[in-house]
């Protein structure tokens, strides 16, 4: 008898918390699927982009934040340009695909064969403005893990 008022308790207990998660896990899977769409209708499959000028290569990361009910779209490029003394410039955009709004921006030129990464020259999330690399990452942090 004890073991039935104990497992009575427990059923109850998995059966509260799982719409929660399976809820939560459709949301990140559709969350994925939507970022895949978004990225493959701008960059195709592979995020190479040749035209007579440059290269662009592009990646994405996306991240469903259940805290905010969004869904955050993160798309990376690198533009190498043909002529090097142009230089690569790298852009990173923040966007919650959902209200098709833009959150964050990253931009910076980088001299072909430079060692340390240089400052961006544009760098902010929303309206606070960012100097590095790190500072930019803690600012795309709380949409991009919570």
């Amino acid at each position: 008898m004890k073991t039935w008022t104990l497992a009575l308790p427990l059923l109850f207990a998995s059966t509260c918390y799982a719409a929660p998660n399976k809820e939560q896990y459709e949301l990140q899977e559709r969350c994925g699927k939507l970022t895949k769409n978004a990225f493959e209708r701008e960059w195709g499959r592979d995020g190479v982009v040749n035209n007579e000028d440059s290269r662009m290569l592009a990646n994405y990361r996306n991240h469903y934040n259940a805290k905010l009910n969004k869904c955050f779209y993160l798309q990376s490029v690198a533009i190498f340009p043909k002529s090097k003394e142009q230089g690569i410039s790298e852009e990173v955009l923040l966007y919650d695909l959902n209200e098709n709004k833009a959150y964050g921006y990253f931009h910076r030129m980088r001299k072909y064969g430079s060692g340390a990464p240089e400052a961006p020259d544009n760098c902010h999330v929303l309206e606070n403005y960012c100097r590095s690399d790190n500072e930019w990452e803690s600012l795309i942090k709380p949409y991009m893990e919570e």
